[in-house]
C-alpha cells in the first residue's frame, strides 16, 4: 500500500476559485504580508540599533541579559504573540462579516 504510485494534480487543471474564496485568500495574503513586514522591520531595527549604538544595546538589564537579548528573545516573543492575536482578530471579524452577509446567526 505504501509503494502505490499516486497521481499528481496539476494546478492548471483545477477549476478557478469562486469569487468569495478568491477574495478571502487575497485578503489573507495582504494581512499576512503586512504583519510579516512589521515583524521583520522590528528585527531589522534591533540589528540597526546594534550597529549604530552598540553601547546602548550592550547595556546589561538583569542576570547578564543585554538589551539586544531582551529585544530578540523576550520582546520578539510578545510581538509574535500580539501579531498572531491581530491575525486571528482580523480573521474572526471577516468570518462574522461573511456570516452576517449570508444571513447566518
Amino acid at each position: 500500500m505504501a509503494n502505490e504510485k499516486v497521481g499528481t494534480i496539476e494546478y492548471k487543471d483545477l477549476p478557478p476559485l469562486d469569487a468569495e474564496t478568491s477574495a478571502n485568500m487575497s485578503e489573507e495574503v495582504k494581512v499576512s504580508v503586512l504583519l510579516a513586514v512589521i515583524y521583520y522591520a522590528f528585527l531589522l531595527a534591533v540589528t540597526i540599533m546594534n550597529w549604530t549604538s552598540p553601547e546602548l544595546m550592550k547595556t546589561v538589564l538583569w542576570g547578564g541579559m543585554t538589551v539586544t537579548w531582551f529585544a530578540t528573545a523576550i520582546l520578539a516573543m510578545f510581538m509574535a504573540s500580539f501579531i498572531a492575536w491581530l491575525h486571528v482578530l482580523h480573521y474572526q471579524s471577516r468570518v462574522s462579516e461573511n456570516t452576517k452577509n449570508r444571513g447566518g446567526a
